[in-house]
């Protein structure tokens, strides 16, 4: 708590900042038969923000600027079959991610495509409905990185990973519908 900093605190802290979501998401089913459909899907998550940060107060003041931006499209193709109280799909998914950060000391931009699989149960128990699914991606990505001094660009290639795990039970009733689910992402990203 800055209001409670001892006597060799350097003072006051304040951060403000400006920050945007876009975000969208579309569904393309095609049946094939009566229990079964292709799927195609594609979304876009893009995030962009633009921190500052000032230290110090009335002694000295220590500001520094970071701009954050990260980009992800998915797309995914892949085959849903539905039996009586049951639904299953499996599809091959593809993300490009793209991502920088930056001060006035540091840059670093990471980016490319990775390759992965998803998968997703239904099961439905009279007015009850439970639903699971997991996806995971992964590769290598270009890495590109400026320091000071002297800014001198560094190419390298690194690990990537984005892993969502999900689960969810719904209820329907005569005149309403409540679902419940709850999800866990996880990025490892360069």
């Amino acid at each position: 708590d800055e209001q409670k900093q001892g006597q060799f605190a350097p003072g006051q802290t304040t951060s403000t900042g400006t920050g945007r979501f876009e975000n969208f998401d579309l569904v393309l089913r095609l049946p094939i038969g009566a229990r079964d459909s292709i799927e195609v899907t594609g979304g876009r998550k893009d995030f962009s923000s633009t921190d500052l940060v000032n230290e110090g107060g009335e002694k000295f003041t220590f500001s520094e600027e970071r701009t954050l931006v990260a980009d992800r499209i998915d797309v995914a193709l892949g085959w849903r079959h539905r039996w009586r109280d049951l639904e299953l799909s499996a599809a091959a998914t593809y993300v490009k991610a793209d991502g920088s950060d930056g001060t006035a000391a540091v840059f670093h931009h990471s980016g490319g495509g990775i390759f992965g699989a998803a998968i997703d149960a239904r099961a439905h128990r009279g007015k009850w409905t439970f639903l699971l699914g997991a996806q995971r991606s992964s590769g290598v990505m270009p890495v590109d990185e400026q320091n000071a001094p002297d800014f001198v660009v560094r190419h390298f290639s690194a690990s990537a990973r984005l892993e969502n795990y999900r689960a969810g039970v719904g209820w329907t009733g005569e005149h309403s519908e409540v679902l419940l689910a709850g999800s866990y992402d996880r990025s490892a990203l360069p």
